[in-house]
Formats: C-alpha cells, sequence, structure tokens
C-alpha cells in the first residue's frame, strides 16, 4: 500500500508543470529521419569535416522530449513532456509554424496521468509556440552547431487573455512569472473547465483521487549538438541540449487535501529532439484528429529517445 508521504511527493511534481511522467527504460534508437538512420547528407561536410556555411539548418519536422524536474518534502520527482515542432530557417533565425503541446507524464510511488479529454483540451489551447523563434549556427571551431531556443509561456485551464496574453505574447521579451496576474484558484475569479469534465480545471488522475488545477509556465532550450548527432537528426540528452524552466499553480478547493501539496523547479533540465519527417503521422481527419496526432507524439518520443 502507497504510504501517504510517499504519494504526497510524487504528486507534487504534478503541481509544477509538466503533470505525469512514465520512466521507460528506452534502448538507443537510429535516427527516425527520412533519409535512414544514421544518414548523414555528405553535401554539407566540407573536406576538412566541419560544417559548410549556411548550415545547421532546423527546417523540417521534430518531436521534442523535454525533461525536468522538481523537488518537495527534500524528493526530487521526474516530468517529461512531449512537443511537435513544424520548423522552417532563413539565415541563423528559425521559426517554429506549427506546434503542439501533447500533454506530459509522471511516475514515481504513484502513476498521475491526463485523461484523454484533458490531453485533447490541453493541446487545442495550451501552445504558445507558433510564432517562436530560436537561433542555429555553427560553432567557432565548425564541429557542431549552437542552439538556442526562446522563451514561450504556456497556460493551462485559466482565462487566456486575463492571465497571459493581455501581459505577454510570442515575441514579446522574457519576463518572470511574478509579474503575471496570480493564477485563479476557482472558476468565479478566472480557472476554467477545458476538458468539459464538469470539474474546475483541468484534471490530473492519480491512484488516489484527481486533482483540478490551473497552471502556467515557461521554457526555453539552449546546448551545443555535435555535428554529426545534429546532421543525423537526432540530438540531445543531459551533455547536449538544457532546458530551463519555471511553473506555478492553482488547485481547485475541489481537489482533496492530500493531492494539494506544491512543489519547486529545480533546473536546469534537458531536452531531446529528433528529425522525423513521414516517421510522424499527423492526422488529419477522423473524429479527434489532434488527440490521435498527440498520441503519436509520444509513442514516438519513447521508442526515438533513450530514457527520456
Amino acid at each position: 500500500m502507497v504510504g501517504r508521504a510517499g504519494a504526497v511527493l510524487l504528486l507534487a511534481a504534478c503541481v509544477v508543470t509538466a503533470g505525469c511522467v512514465e520512466d521507460r527504460r528506452i534502448q538507443p534508437a537510429g535516427s527516425v529521419d527520412a533519409g535512414g538512420p544514421g544518414v548523414i547528407d555528405a553535401s554539407i561536410i566540407t573536406t576538412d569535416g566541419v560544417v559548410a556555411p549556411g548550415q545547421c539548418d532546423m527546417t523540417g519536422v521534430w518531436i521534442v522530449g523535454q525533461v525536468v524536474f522538481a523537488t518537495s518534502l527534500g524528493a526530487d520527482q521526474k516530468s517529461l513532456n512531449f512537443f511537435y515542432h513544424d520548423i522552417t530557417q532563413d539565415g541563423d533565425v528559425f521559426t517554429i509554424n506549427k506546434s503542439l503541446n501533447c500533454g506530459f507524464r509522471v511516475t514515481g510511488t504513484t502513476t498521475v496521468t491526463i485523461p484523454d479529454a484533458t490531453l485533447e483540451a490541453l493541446a487545442i489551447n495550451t501552445s504558445s509556440s507558433v510564432g517562436r523563434q530560436g537561433t542555429s549556427v555553427p560553432t567557432g571551431d565548425g564541429n557542431g552547431c549552437k542552439i538556442d531556443l526562446d522563451r514561450t509561456y504556456n497556460i493551462r485551464a485559466a482565462t487566456k487573455s486575463t492571465f497571459l496574453t493581455d501581459h505577454w505574447v510570442v515575441g514579446d521579451p522574457a519576463k518572470p512569472l511574478s509579474e503575471f496576474p496570480t493564477l485563479p484558484p476557482d472558476s468565479a475569479s478566472g480557472m476554467e473547465d477545458w476538458d468539459s469534465d464538469s470539474h474546475e480545471g483541468f484534471t490530473l488522475s492519480t491512484g488516489l483521487g484527481e486533482r483540478y488545477v490551473a497552471q502556467r509556465d515557461w521554457n526555453e532550450h539552449h546546448g551545443v549538438v555535435p555535428l554529426a548527432d545534429f546532421n543525423a537528426g537526432k540530438f540531445g540528452g543531459e551533455s547536449i541540449m538544457g532546458a530551463v524552466w519555471d511553473a506555478q499553480e492553482a488547485v481547485s478547493d475541489e481537489t482533496p487535501p492530500l493531492l494539494a501539496i506544491g512543489s519547486t523547479p529545480i533546473n536546469p533540465g534537458w531536452a531531446w529532439y529528433a528529425k522525423v519527417g513521414d516517421a510522424l503521422e499527423i492526422v488529419e481527419d477522423g473524429a479527434r484528429p489532434v488527440l490521435e496526432t498527440c498520441k503519436n507524439v509520444q509513442r514516438l518520443v519513447l521508442k526515438t529517445f533513450p530514457n527520456p
């Protein structure tokens, strides 16, 4: 039987942003780029083995697994977020033209997940990455690509204008979460039932009950990627792409007190990137295309990256 203290530690990890991450052991996979595992386009390599001018181009369809951590009552918890980005690059600057924020998973003493209705609602409403920019440039020695992805903010289950877009939109300068209005703890003050389950906020399901919350967070990614990894279309991890973040949460009174405890972000985490092309099925028809696409993103992240 799960002890109260152990359960509280894990559940607190869901408070801060990333919800619920399943920690699975996945064997390292080859590149899932359309060129095949480990295929490097020789035309972009100079005779001395370093990157040619104008390369380090992020243009393409990518999946991203972002790993971040939080602590509560002295224990660390790991969260994995899933993203899809369709990117084009012009010069040194790349832009995200299409994007889905495909939810999160956490595991530990007990597992916390998001139901399908919640995942679909978050994917439709949450992402603030369309128009988000970054830079990808050759390193000074020409042996890698320096990548910096600008900060973006996300709001979940609260009135977007009041709690985000009246104060920040994509392209605005970064600022701390403390400069935003306090998140609403109930529907009367702006918490919204995005997943339409007749509960305030959005729902996180746990083995000990359900949590009803509103959240706001930001993230940005920075790293130097070895040239061979970049051209193979798969890179990242703890020593390659750092992920920094912060988050806030408001918990509805509908949530049992045991599940309402908070947590504190730990920095940095890291991110994994894979250029997937046709390996990712983008569902355009059917009853719930966004939900099915996000499930495909989650499956491919877990299949592609080594123990994300």
